[in-house]
């Protein structure tokens, strides 16, 4: 290393810094980092037993202290599958279980304040059977040819469950892919798409930040062949994407569960989506850190993740480990076996790849699967958030909540947790911080290093705004002694330690080599 050259090194594991709300709420929301949340599991105002507006607005404090800068909102509209919620009944208006339409705009009030923006979930591929425009087709009063439907059945034309999707009714047969009681919208009919531009221009109105749009992949059908990605989903998004941009600052997400097809939906030329979720990377995450072994995650991000990424002109995936649906994973610590070590390393990989990413409500402490009776094997994901100790782990006072607190509830929790320097929800604080801090991490270029002499070591380079981190994370259940061909100078950690150019990398950990011009 030539010692005229105006470089340093600096070894980071973790960095402690005041963020200004201020300074984050400036910030695009693109660069903020999603906490996900299912408000009926979050905390519960009034004593019935189910989380509300008014129990979330209460948690906004605890919430602003992770660092995050924004809220992706689990439906919030009225539906007839309560527990659930995709079944919407009227867009527009919420969820009785959770307030009134006043106790939203206090909540969005309070999240003004404390500088978080709001993305709601809109589900736009399917209604209920209850809902207005359904009940009008069906009776043929009004809304025609809003649903899919045919005069006859097609009994071999089932979903990825093997279950039927054609369901009788007195005109003969709708289309509803995921159940009888959710019918599939006709996006060939140019009603239903400017049915969905006055309903998403409603919630912008009213100071909303974006959506999460489901099942998006699923919203336009074609023949029995043809029922993913049709062609016509993507006029019909870049419709969606006119109403959104036309209000400032705002975010749109897709579920895409094919991470291959992923970028179609947000590349910056389509002027579609802004993001879509990467399911493959959050299965590459956890299995490789659960299996002590880089290998699977190292080729997803060379051979896929990044070739998508730079494709993407300029636009970034939408990162997570898990969330509300079985079919993306169980909860991290339940994949994990309730190792906190690995479950760290987990954070500290997904907050320092590119991309948005989201963290789903109790990841934070290491909440666990509901291991109890659930009728749906979802609801094992969604169970009350676990605050403390104490009566009903502070999440009601009712007897009776909505669903049982998770047994783990006395030593999971968010109280044991938050005057631990070491705890989980300490670990994702500071790595929070870190990224809100840096140019690198918030930015979009990432590069792999031709050469890791270590099996059980994942590395790459995030490159932003004068500033380059090389990182580094020990997959391993041992240390690793690392050559970096360098001197590490003002080494700030208490737990690896380099000598010379040799950098030790503890077990499960993580290091950010800082490079200054």
């Amino acid at each position: 290393m030539n010692p005229s050259a105006k470089y340093f090194y600096l070894f980071i594991l973790f960095i402690f810094s005041q963020v200004g709300v201020d300074s984050l709420y400036c910030q695009h929301i693109s660069e903020s980092v999603f906490y996900q949340v299912y408000i009926r599991g979050y905390k519960d105002s009034n004593g019935d037993g189910i989380g509300d507006f008014r129990g979330l607005a209460s948690k906004i404090p605890y919430i602003k202290s992770l660092g995050i800068g924004a809220l992706w909102l689990m439906p919030v509209n009225r539906s007839i599958d309560r527990d659930h919620g995709y079944a919407v009944i009227d867009y527009y208006d919420v969820e009785t279980d959770y307030g009134t339409m006043e106790d939203f705009e206090y909540l969005l009030d309070v999240c003004r304040k404390h500088d978080l923006r709001v993305i709601l979930d809109m589900v736009v591929n399917h209604s209920s059977i209850q809902s207005v425009p359904f009940q009008g087709w069906y009776k043929g009063t009004s809304h025609d040819d809003f649903f899919v439907s045919r005069p006859k059945n097609d009994p071999e034309w089932v979903n990825h469950h093997g279950h039927p999707v054609w369901h009788q009714y007195n005109r003969g047969y709708y289309y509803g892919l995921f159940h009888r009681g959710m019918p599939d919208f006709n996006y060939h009919n140019p009603k239903v798409i400017n049915y969905f531009e006055k309903i998403l221009d409603f919630w912008l109105a009213r100071g909303v930040a974006g959506f999460r749009f489901d099942a998006i992949q699923h919203l336009v059908e074609g023949d029995r062949e043809l029922t993913l990605h049709h062609p016509l989903t993507h006029e019909v998004i870049r419709r969606f994407n006119k109403v959104i941009s036309s209000y400032p600052n705002t975010f749109s997400v897709g579920e895409v569960t094919d991470s291959a097809k992923g970028v179609d939906y947000f590349a910056r030329e389509r002027e579609e989506l802004d993001s879509v979720f990467d399911f493959k990377l959050a299965e590459s995450i956890v299995t490789s850190v659960k299996e002590n072994d880089p290998a699977s995650l190292n080729s997803y991000l060379k051979n896929q993740f990044l070739p998508e990424h730079n494709r993407a002109g300029g636009h970034r995936f939408s990162l997570f480990l898990s969330n509300h649906d079985r079919f993306a994973g169980d909860r991290v610590m339940t994949q994990l076996a309730g190792e906190v070590a690995k479950a760290k390393l987990c954070a500290r990989i997904l907050l320092t790849l590119p991309g948005v990413p989201f963290i789903y409500y109790g990841e934070e402490i290491g909440m666990t699967n509901y291991t109890g009776r659930v009728s749906n094997e979802d609801h094992a994901l969604r169970s009350p958030m676990q605050w403390s100790a104490k009566y009903k782990s502070s999440f009601t006072m009712s007897e009776n909540s909505y669903r049982p607190i998770a047994r783990s509830y006395q030593h999971i929790n968010v109280e044991i947790q938050n005057d631990s320097r070491e705890s989980l929800l300490n670990t994702y604080r500071r790595m929070i911080e870190m990224r809100n801090e840096s140019k690198a991490l918030k930015g979009a270029e990432m590069y792999m290093p031709a050469e890791v002499k270590a099996d059980n070591l994942l590395a790459y380079w995030r490159k932003s705004g004068g500033e380059s981190l090389l990182i580094y994370h020990n997959l391993s259940a041992s240390e690793i002694d690392i050559d970096l061909n360098m001197n590490c100078l003002n080494m700030l950690n208490d737990k690896g330690h380099s000598k010379g150019s040799k950098l030790n990398l503890p077990a499960f950990s993580s290091a950010i080599l800082s490079k200054e011009i």
